[in-house]
């Protein structure tokens, strides 16, 4: 971890130069710490070198220059090098930014799960997210502080567990001193016991750390452009409508005292909100103190309470999951953090569309060939202002599915709209709720254009439509702040192919190459196993979106088989084994056999057998794996072989009832006689 964190170079001036390589994250060397350190390493200072930027210390005679981003020794021992460089990675990687990654992975999977209709983990998320933030900015913090003045707390910077949760008892024991907080060094209550909670100590408390994290931007408040102002009106808001009615109602559960105190304090939040003034420190250290508790909440309903769905509004969860995403940006610019990657109007993540996804407002139809999910993240997002502003747009009609205008309303939770996409025989449905998740689906205008489904390249259907509906329609009603993530489009198309069929229609050369390699495998079996008695004609026809076969195809695979034949004639019976890998499989029996008689003079009985080959089947061929193949061959063959002695049986059985009553005396069984003409066979 180190060494990607730091680089070490030389030149002919320097033997040792440490250099910050995390870009990314804005790392800089704490030159105060490696200062206090060197100094206990026999270094002195040169103040007359000094400057704001740059530190100069030497030893011995030798001089050592400290910056932000590179340190320079002039001389260094290799023992002094490594031991240097391990010290001085400890100061500036602690937890910082692993808690800074783990933040970004939470929210990140939040807004999947949201997008997923996971709303359980997406809470759990959620809140994961906010805890691992604040814990990034402790951090951070603890790695600024150059007055020592959090010596002690810096001792415990290997306990794995340093930061407690956002629990109520936790909050209850804040909010208790709220009053004192506010008036008392910004640090103060980290040093002494009073924020105690259990074995929790006052700087493991996390409510504790908030207002020496965001003292900064409590006092400079009203400055224009402080993001915290605007994200405190939607944490306050989200506070004001907590309902309270659904928390603590059953003294049965284990929990019932952990969410009854819970109320009791967001009681006591609710009340500053309504009583205080809004722009002073306790105003905004209890509405972020509200905000982080009701979120530890939020995720202990949904780990373990079977309830969640009725306690908790599907409104409140995208609410919540919206306001702490903005939040996110907050910690991250205060990490120093590049969120260059972040600041894209429309996101897309790694994750699938769901088709559950506001089902109830779009019925799934055979003409569906593409449906997208996502989620508009702007405060200023109203649903009825956004539709009205879509459908001024060229193409969008109120229209359904049905060609009917559904009955709504401005108390509508959801509405529907379609796009008409000119002169093409597309359709596109956009389904959007009053909390700002969507669903596009794209579909065929008519079932009369359903014949060239197949032919559709949805690759280029897809990059369309998020330019047609995303960049020129949605992205351009987004506010200044606001923001669009989508997750990865489900193709319709593709839903009935495997992963290996998948993979084939990729590039034809691909195709070409397996069906070559596996039709070589197949043909030498099928020429191996055919007996002067049975002819296996193999036709393997895989990775084709039709499997109907005809009468020339099967005179082609004839004719190749008997060029191994010696001796061909109308006893040796014919059997067609068709190796497919889907079910759709189907051939025109009747009419095929008709064919071959008729056009080649076939006398012989013809049967057909149908193999189908599934992906690890398929698989097995291709890395020269023929067992399973072959033992499908050898199954198909002594089924044959079975029928043939059965028929010899049949004709025993008659042929001794007539000469039973002539020879009793000298009798051989039935049984006896079946098994010595089936030794008497060329099994193979």
């Amino acid at each position: 971890m180190g060494e990607s964190i730091i680089g070490i170079t030389s030149n002919f001036l320097y033997k040792v130069i440490y250099s910050v390589q995390d870009k990314e994250h804005g790392l800089k060397f704490p030159i105060e710490k490696i200062e206090q350190y060197l100094m206990t390493e026999g270094y002195k200072r040169l103040n007359l070198e000094c400057n704001k930027v740059l530190i100069v210390m030497w030893k011995e005679g030798n001089k050592v220059f400290i910056g932000e981003k590179t340190i320079c020794f002039e001389v260094l021992s290799e023992e002094l090098k490594e031991k240097y460089n391990q010290k001085i990675t400890s100061f500036i990687i602690l937890r910082y930014k692993i808690f800074s990654d783990a933040t970004l992975q939470n929210i990140e999977s939040a807004k999947i799960n949201l997008i997923q209709n996971k709303l359980r983990t997406c809470v759990s998320n959620m809140y994961y997210s906010l805890h691992n933030g604040i814990s990034a900015m402790v951090e951070h913090y603890k790695l600024m502080d150059t007055n020592n003045l959090l010596e002690n707390i810096n001792e415990e910077l290997d306990d794995e567990a340093f930061l407690g949760h956002f629990t109520p008892a936790a909050l209850k024991v804040f909010l208790n001193n709220i009053d004192d907080i506010c008036k008392e060094e910004k640090d103060e209550y980290l040093k002494n016991d009073k924020l105690k909670s259990g074995r929790m100590k006052s700087y493991n408390n996390p409510f504790s750390w908030i207002y020496p994290l965001f003292y900064d931007k409590i006092i400079s408040f009203e400055d224009k452009g402080n993001e915290l102002n605007t994200i405190l009106e939607d944490m306050t808001n989200s506070i004001k409508d907590i309902s309270l009615d659904n928390i603590a109602v059953d003294d049965t559960q284990k929990r019932s005292n952990f969410e009854k105190e819970l109320k009791c304090s967001l009681e006591i939040v609710k009340e500053i909100i309504n009583n205080d003034e809004r722009n002073s420190a306790k105003y905004i250290i209890a509405v972020l103190s509200g905000y982080f508790s009701y979120a530890y909440m939020l995720r202990q309903l949904g780990d373990y309470d079977s309830l969640f769905e009725i306690k908790v509004k599907h409104k409140d969860i995208i609410r919540w999951t919206i306001t702490s995403s903005q939040f996110i940006e907050i910690i991250l610019k205060y990490l120093n953090i590049n969120t260059n990657e972040y600041k894209n109007k429309i996101q897309v993540i790694n994750a699938r569309s769901s088709k559950g996804t506001l089902s109830e407002l779009y019925m799934e139809t055979e003409l569906d060939l593409m449906t997208t999910t996502g989620i508009i993240i702007d405060r200023s997002f109203n649903l009825i202002d956004y539709i009205k502003k879509l459908h001024k747009k060229q193409g969008y009609t109120l229209f359904n599915q049905r060609n009917e205008i559904p009955n709504i309303d401005e108390n509508s939770h959801g509405i529907t709209l379609s796009k008409n996409i000119s002169n093409t025989p597309y359709k596109c449905f956009i389904s959007i709720s009053d909390s700002g998740i969507f669903r596009l689906d794209i579909a065929l205008s008519d079932y009369k254009d359903n014949g060239i489904r197949k032919t559709i390249n949805t690759s280029y259907l897809e990059k369309f439509i998020y330019k047609e509906i995303l960049e020129e329609d949605f992205q351009k009603l987004l506010s200044e702040q606001g923001s669009i993530v989508i997750g990865t489009s489900i193709i319709y198309e593709n839903e009935k192919y495997s992963k290996l069929q998948l993979l084939v229609k990729t590039h034809e050369i691909i195709e070409r190459r397996y069906e070559r390699i596996i039709t070589q495998a197949i043909q030498e079996i099928a020429c191996e196993l055919s007996s002067d008695k049975l002819l296996i004609v193999p036709c393997v026809y895989l990775f084709r979106d039709t499997q109907r076969i005809m009468g020339p195809y099967l005179r082609n695979r004839l004719s190749r088989a008997k060029l191994n034949f010696e001796n061909f004639d109308k006893n040796i019976e014919i059997v067609f084994v068709m190796i497919s890998d889907t079910d759709n499989f189907e051939v025109e029996i009747e009419r095929a056999c008709t064919w071959l008689i008729e056009k080649e003079g076939i006398e012989n009985n013809i049967n057909f057998q149908h193999i189908k080959m599934l992906d690890e089947n398929i698989k097995l061929i291709l890395q020269g794996d023929d067992n399973d193949i072959r033992s499908k061959f050898k199954n198909i063959i002594e089924s044959y072989e079975i029928n043939e002695g059965k028929e010899v049986i049949d004709i025993l059985s008659t042929e001794d009832e007539y000469y039973g009553e002539l020879e009793n005396n000298n009798t051989v069984s039935i049984k006896d006689i079946a098994v010595t003409i089936e030794d008497g066979c060329e099994i193979i």
